[in-house]
């Protein structure tokens, strides 16, 4: 890679680090991007290319180039650069959230069960896709913090920004009715979780999790 597109990544790179840029937000077009950091379209193009194969950034044909997840390298656990990485990053995800969900359901307290749902309304009145992933990350990390046990919150926070990251799918939606149809799909099952801890049930809410993180492999997958 040349060092004008190098340059052009570690801009991008920033603002994504920074917030500017967040997962689901489309990035400026070529043109402006090319104006913007001072280089010719071609630089521009082999900087997306790089910031694709890091898993950063994924192009529409059509419509753009979105934000996947934030890098690595800052203190959060790096964005799946291949399909086995993703493989491997969900099969420790569905293992360590099946036990998470098993003592949230034993343990949780009534102020546990209200941060909770707080956390489910949180992700059902998301509307940009950016904000509905940052309602899910906590979501998942309420879930940690009602298994009285703080070695697991600790973990999902080392796991960061790619825990759960921008199914590739919603940045192609036909539709805003397709999308808002996928979004309610996940607050259903979020309802599930809950009402599982809620009764206090362990082996339900571990079914209700692992059927949840199936589902959402499931639609990674639709690529």
């Amino acid at each position: 890679m040349t060092g004008l597109a190098t340059g052009v990544v570690r801009g991008i790179t920033e603002q994504i680090v920074g917030g500017e840029l967040r997962p689901g937000d489309r990035l400026p077009t070529e043109a402006r991007l090319s104006q913007d950091h001072g280089v010719s379209r071609t630089v521009v193009r082999e900087a997306m290319s790089q910031l694709r194969a890091s898993g950063l950034v994924e192009s529409v044909r059509g419509r753009g180039s979105f934000v996947l997840a934030r890098p690595a390298g800052h203190g959060r656990g790096p964005a799946p650069r291949t399909a086995e990485e993703a493989r491997e990053l969900w099969e420790l995800r569905l293992a360590l959230e099946v036990a998470i969900v098993g003592w949230a359901a034993r343990r949780r307290t009534a102020v546990d069960l209200d941060r909770l749902r707080r956390a489910a309304d949180r992700f059902a009145e998301a509307v940009r896709p950016a904000d509905a992933l940052e309602a899910d990350r906590a979501f998942h990390r309420s879930l940690a913090a009602a298994s009285g046990n703080s070695r697991f919150v600790v973990a999902l926070d080392e796991l960061g920004p790619a825990m759960v990251m921008m199914p590739p799918e919603r940045l192609r939606s036909a539709t805003a009715e397709q999308d808002r149809q996928r979004h309610a799909v996940v607050v259903a099952e979020h309802g599930e979780i809950v009402a599982a801890v809620a009764e206090q049930d362990a082996d339900l809410a571990a079914a209700t999790v692992r059927r949840h993180l199936v589902r959402s492999r499931q639609r990674l997958d639709q690529r």
